[in-house]
């Protein structure tokens, strides 16, 4: 008998019509996998086709499996960064035994379910990160409410940041599963990564910079330019004054303009 499987729907989005079809064949022929993350295209309010929307950097060329072959460190740095594995619940289906087997940690998580969703199933089986775009994502005005001036937007990166830290660590420390130490690591370095975000904005720039030493060496072998571009981004932070600290602020304000 085919396992219950749980496919997400926020409120805001539309499936494509062949996508049930699509997770019902994926999971039927794979017995180990648990989870799958499809692409997505964007609409707008009216149900338009955009050509770009808030993920413009994801490059997802072909389907990804995610298997005990792969679930290291530095291959899954590189799918998190190109193929942005979890981001949109509708985008999202995972067997329901999954989620029944982590209900206990599930109760201490009230932030990034989509996220929460690709960490435990990373402990449980096989992973497919589709290129079938099955989901239509809606862009709206409520993206950019968080960046109405720089002190809104700082408060709002801190919550994520922190929250997105404890994520990794709440997984690590209530879960009763068996984790292998190649994802003991790549929890690890999420979760430096992540407090990384939240020390730009709360200005411990000496903190961040032993921090990011820490885990280099891996991310350095995962995107080997953007590692030293962010490197030298921490090294100048330390020293800049604050107008420069703006940067990101700015640069996503124009970015969600664009949409």
């Amino acid at each position: 008998m085919q396992k219950a499987v749980i496919c997400f729907l926020d409120d805001d989005d539309l499936f494509m019509k062949e996508r049930l079809e699509y997770i019902y064949n994926a999971f039927l022929e794979n017995k180990n996998l648990v989870y799958i993350h499809n692409a997505r295209i964007y609409i707008d309010d009216k149900g338009n086709y955009l050509n770009k929307g808030p993920s413009k950097f994801e490059k997802r060329k072909k389907d990804i499996i995610i298997n005990d072959f792969n679930k290291k460190p530095v291959a899954l740095l590189r799918i998190q960064q190109y193929a942005n594995p979890w981001s949109n619940q509708s985008s999202i289906s995972i067997r329901k035994v999954i989620l029944k087997r982590f209900k206990n940690t599930l109760s201490s998580v009230d932030f990034a379910p989509d996220l929460f969703c690709y960490f435990i199933s990373l402990l449980s089986g096989d992973l497919l990160i589709s290129n079938h775009a099955l989901t239509k994502y809606r862009v709206h005005n409520s993206i950019s409410n968080s960046i109405i001036n720089y002190e809104s937007y700082k408060k709002t990166t801190l919550k994520f940041g922190f929250e997105m830290k404890d994520m990794a660590n709440t997984i690590l420390s209530k879960t009763k599963a068996k984790i292998k130490k190649e994802l003991q690591k790549y929890f690890y370095i999420f979760s430096k990564d992540q407090e990384i975000n939240y020390l730009f904005y709360a200005g411990n720039y000496k903190k961040i910079l032993l921090n990011y030493l820490q885990i280099f060496p891996y991310i350095i072998r995962a995107f080997p330019k953007s590692a030293i571009l962010r490197g030298l981004q921490v090294a100048f932070y330390i020293v800049a004054p604050e107008k420069f600290r703006r940067f990101n602020y700015q640069r996503t304000k124009r970015y969600i303009k664009t949409l």
